[in-house]
């Protein structure tokens, strides 16, 4: 059986050779919303304890160590399961597409957000929460390192920007933390910020990223 000759996919029109800088700078913003469950827990911890999160576990006598479990408890999970938001997105990507994966992704970024905010006034969702902030997380990130074939003599630039804009989403989580120290808005309203951030991410994904497996090829 002779093996299937390879796709000559046509060129990119000149009239929309900027929808690839498109592509890569909302993907470039969409990473910084989203990727801060590895990069930005440090100010988040900071939030959460301001906002007297798990005090009622403090002993008048101690140093607050049950309710330390307890807040490093939401970092250990959502931690642990980012890894594995990475391999499934992954598989997603290659079964539909970046348009899905990207959708997806935000969606779950979405719905543990929404968790998690809600979680300061009501029921303790937190660690739920977090943790599906942290399976979606990498999501964005997956669905878009296919960008680099857009721009065949710079595909190592593109990716450098792709890992980039993941690790710099802890710049959102400090700006928020300088916010409520400032008075600016309390902890609350800053969470509600990421779920507002993901709302971004997924009108991003669903109207921008190419549908099936080789959209990016085609724009390329």
């Amino acid at each position: 059986m002779q093996p299937a000759a390879p796709v000559d996919l046509p060129p990119i029109k000149a009239s929309t050779a900027w929808l690839r800088y498109v592509y890569v700078f909302g993907s470039f913003i969409g990473l910084i919303l989203t990727g801060g469950v590895v990069y930005g827990w440090s100010p988040m911890l900071e939030m959460l304890t301001s906002a007297g999160v798990y005090a009622d576990l403090c002993d008048p006598t101690s140093t607050c160590a049950a309710r330390d479990v307890a807040l490093n408890r939401i970092y250990s999970f959502a931690i642990t399961i980012n890894p594995l938001g990475a391999t499934l997105f992954g598989v997603i990507l290659d079964a539909f597409g970046p348009r899905i994966a990207g959708v997806a992704s935000a969606v779950t970024v979405l719905l543990g957000a929404r968790l998690f905010t809600t979680s300061f006034t009501g029921r303790d969702f937190f660690v739920l929460g977090y943790s599906l902030i942290g399976l979606g997380g990498p999501g964005l990130q997956v669905a878009t390192q296919g960008m680099a074939a857009m721009f065949p003599a710079n595909p190592g630039t593109v990716l450098m920007l792709n890992s980039a804009g993941y690790a710099a989403s802890v710049v959102v989580f400090q700006i928020l933390l300088a916010a409520v120290t400032a008075g600016i808005m309390a902890s609350p309203q800053a969470a509600l910020a990421n779920y507002t951030a993901a709302i971004a991410v997924l009108t991003f994904a669903a109207l921008a990223l190419p549908h099936g497996t080789i959209g990016y090829r085609r724009l390329g």
